[in-house]
């Protein structure tokens, strides 16, 4: 097949006229925001709203990798398992744990952290939200999220919070 030069000039003419169309075409698609992004201060307008932020707070706690992790923890610093280093076991990251040797090193502990985090800033956008005189309703939803916090603080001092006896002034648990 063979192209004389005047067919290949109108063939990039073409091409050109189509990308300029295309391209300068987009712009308006390329401002809107992406569905899974949306600002909290309108979003958490309404009822239904709430509930459906409140779902995903949920969601957050059911992070296998989130509950996992913190059933490992308290139940490796406690007194119901002893680790036995023998064969493969004795290259574990994650005796740390056992040892009352919290690092950062630790195998899944940042992503606990900041799981735990992720769920306590989430409920707290709720929480804000929602006014001390508002619907019953509303009310609950402010009650589960205020549970979901508490349960996140409260899991994240039994991993990481010195004794409150041992020196009440610096021993207060966890940054909130």
């Amino acid at each position: 097949m063979i192209l004389n030069i005047s067919t290949m000039r109108y063939s990039f003419s073409v091409l050109l006229a189509t990308s300029g169309l295309l391209l300068g075409g987009c712009q308006e698609i390329l401002d809107v925001k992406p569905e899974t992004q949306v600002e909290s201060s309108t979003f958490l307008t309404n009822s239904a709203n709430l509930q459906t932020a409140t779902y995903g707070n949920y969601s957050m706690l059911l992070n296998n990798s989130l509950v996992a992790r913190f059933h490992r923890f308290t139940e490796l610093s406690s007194d119901n398992v002893q680790v036995l280093l023998a064969g493969d076991n004795a290259t574990t990251t994650s005796i740390g744990i056992y040892t009352y040797q919290h690092t950062s090193t630790l195998l899944g502990l940042n992503v606990m952290w900041d799981g735990a985090y992720k769920l306590i800033y989430a409920s707290n956008q709720v929480i804000q939200a929602i006014p001390d005189n508002a619907p019953a309703a509303d009310l609950q939803l402010k009650g589960e999220n205020l549970y979901l916090r508490a349960l996140m603080h409260f899991s994240l001092v039994r991993i990481f919070g010195l004794p409150y006896a041992q020196n009440p002034a610096q021993n207060l648990g966890v940054p909130s």
